[in-house]
């Protein structure tokens, strides 16, 4: 995907993978969901860039909203912004 490769390029982070607990109130089963983000993770910390989504698609689409000021940013001098209460493009 053309933002999430490029965003990872700019800031040194990865994709990260989840999984989300989704409660079936009938039935009182437990299901999950995947979800994505960007960040990294270490031994000694972690860190999320991005608010999770449940696609990869989806995680594209708010990268490629914030695009521009993300390149302002440039990641070589700039550490990664922290973009979980960046508005979601829906």
């Amino acid at each position: 995907m053309r933002f999430i490769d490029e965003v990872c390029n700019l800031f040194d982070v990865e994709i990260l993978c989840d999984i989300e607990p989704i409660a079936d109130r009938i039935n009182w089963d437990v299901r999950y969901r995947p979800t994505v983000a960007l960040g990294s993770r270490t031994d000694e910390v972690s860190f999320v860039m991005t608010p999770w989504f449940t696609s990869l698609e989806e995680l594209n689409a708010f990268l490629q909203w914030h695009i521009g000021l993300l390149r302002k940013m440039d990641g070589a001098e700039t550490p990664a912004p922290c973009m979980i209460d960046w508005s979601i493009p829906y």
